[in-house]
């Protein structure tokens, strides 16, 4: 039993500091940071690209999206315009932009997925029928009486 407690003695002193021990013990301690610097940094990276979008953003993609309907029916003095516009605006763009990002809304948009949602919205055409119905509108002539 002596040689126990003695042995437990030994292990709670402190050990005198060699230069060696001093040096794997820094350097423990460096690799500690290091790890956890990686992980942090890991973080971040993380945070930035799938934070939301936020400040202007939503707005540019509202714009990009207005803008591309416009081009669609024609322009706001056209018949597609009076018909379609709301719909078109609406609707269908939003549908598709939502299955494509999976978001509810532009602002749940991530920002690594921003560029690729503006190209997307500058670049979205409606389906073949929604295109027919819009030319046939624009067709249409309309008559003061």
């Amino acid at each position: 039993r002596k040689y126990f407690i003695e042995v437990e003695k030994q292990a709670n002193q402190p050990q005198k500091a060699t230069p060696m021990l001093a040096l794997k013990q820094t350097f423990e301690v460096l690799e500690n940071h290091d790890e956890r610097l990686d992980s942090l940094e890991e973080f971040k990276q993380d945070y930035e690209e799938n934070r939301p979008i936020d400040g202007e953003m939503p707005l540019a993609l509202e714009k990009a999206r207005k803008r591309r309907v416009m081009e669609i029916v024609g322009g706001k003095g056209t018949k597609a315009y009076e018909e379609f516009y709301t719909d078109i605006l609406r609707n269908k763009v939003f549908r598709d932009y939502s299955d494509r990002f999976m978001v509810a809304r532009y602002r749940d948009t991530k920002v690594k997925d921003f560029h690729d949602a503006l190209a997307f919205l500058e670049d979205w055409e409606p389906s073949k029928e929604t295109r027919y119905a819009v030319e046939y509108a624009n067709m249409q002539t309309t008559l003061d009486v």
